[in-house]
């Protein structure tokens, strides 16, 4: 008992640290991608067919990440991460913050230029990305829509001067389904609306709340999975 309330204080206290976060451009001193955390758009809330509701999703402690050229490619990726957000079973009366565990499997292919490198993002392979565990509740999961693509962009642009670096600025939408009974029924989201997921650096503050939250869960990293759930 005395552990779950002081991992709901914790999780609670990521919302103030969250939206004190500016969703715009950040800077590298390579060109290493994706970026450090993706957080959902101020404000937004997915609201599934069931009518679970889910807010405040916050991808962070992502790897790998790989330093990329411009114009080379394709980079494959699959990468794990953590995961802060806020799920309500009630239709939106009361949400409870969760810490969860997060993997995907990436395609970074490269386009572009005027001066600026661009990568345009999907999910690779069987399209694996999915949320799970952690203080989730029994047999939650969310995973990416088998028949919607999700894409992204990430746009790096260099920076003159002795210091150099990239100027980067990154998107991910994310169409997704929910499962309360461990993957027997999945719920596609109202209006097929995606997670509008954005780049931004990453806060060493929040990092450590989330890292220490999920220690005192007592979670362990799991191998990324090669099929889906």
């Amino acid at each position: 008992m005395i552990r779950t309330i002081a991992l709901m204080a914790l999780a609670g206290a990521l919302g103030p640290v969250m939206s004190s976060v500016a969703w715009a451009a950040y800077y590298e001193d390579n060109l290493i991608l994706p970026s450090p955390q993706y957080m959902e758009r101020q404000g937004e809330v997915i609201v599934y067919t069931n009518m679970v509701q889910c807010r405040q999703i916050h991808a962070l402690n992502i790897t790998p990440r790989q330093e990329m050229t411009p114009g080379g490619g394709p980079y494959p990726m699959s990468i794990t991460f953590d995961v802060a957000l806020e799920l309500s079973t009630d239709g939106g009366v009361v949400y409870q913050p969760a810490l969860a565990q997060g993997e995907a499997q990436l395609l970074f292919t490269a386009g572009g230029g005027g001066g600026a490198a661009l990568f345009e993002i999907k999910l690779d392979y069987d399209k694996i990305f999915r949320i799970f565990g952690g203080n989730l509740p029994p047999n939650v999961m969310i995973r990416e829509s088998p028949t919607l693509d999700s894409t992204g962009r990430s746009t790096c642009t260099a920076l003159t001067g002795p210091s150099g670096g990239y100027e980067i600025e990154s998107f991910f939408d994310v169409y997704t389904e929910i499962t309360l009974d461990g993957g027997q029924t999945w719920y596609p989201s109202i209006d097929s609306a995606p997670m509008h997921m954005t780049g931004t650096p990453e806060p060493a503050t929040l990092s450590l709340l989330v890292l220490g939250g999920l220690a005192l869960l007592g979670r362990r990293r799991v191998a990324p999975r090669t099929d889906r759930p």
